[in-house]
């Protein structure tokens, strides 16, 4: 049985992790390994968003933190479709982030990846296209796929003609 990619991706950037240490920069602004493995045991585990969790979750350190993360998503975050469209692309995103911030190569996804990651920047894209307005978005995939955003025309609501 094929391992899901989301598990893939959990587990390829938990081995990352413990490789470089708690201390290591990710191109997450202002955060190392330590702040983004807190931010992903949190966004699994709280689905409540409350105050200071992060600073809570780093007190199990970083080895207990990466452990957590590496042990599996909760049940909600198992559902084959929630955890391949939210967690996949989270953590190949988050994977990259750690991996470039430290001098390693860009890596070519799997093909999976590259449809998922395409389906969701077409989904991502319509609020950029309408702050672009009158211009259009166009988003070239290395395959060669193309799809353009154009802003929708807003509808003038006033008075009608008597």
């Amino acid at each position: 049985m094929v391992m899901p990619l989301d598990q893939q991706e959990r587990l390829a950037l938990c081995d990352l992790l413990i490789k470089l240490g708690p201390e290591a920069p990710t191109l997450c602004e202002g955060w190392t390994t330590l702040d983004l493995v807190a931010h992903l045991v949190v966004r699994e585990n709280h689905l409540r968003r409350v105050g200071g969790l992060t600073a809570r979750e780093k007190e199990l350190g970083f080895a207990g933190l990466v452990e957590r993360l590496r042990s599996g998503p909760p049940l909600v975050w198992q559902i084959p479709g929630v955890r391949k469209l939210v967690n996949g692309l989270e953590f190949f995103i988050h994977h990259e982030d750690v991996r470039r911030a430290n001098g390693l190569p860009p890596r070519n996804g799997p093909p999976e990846l590259e449809n998922l990651s395409w389906r969701l920047l077409g989904f991502l894209a319509w609020p950029a296209a309408r702050r672009l307005r009158p211009f259009s978005l166009v988003l070239d995939s290395h395959e060669g796929r193309r799809r353009t955003f154009r802003p929708r025309r807003r509808r003038h609501v006033g008075r009608t003609a008597q």
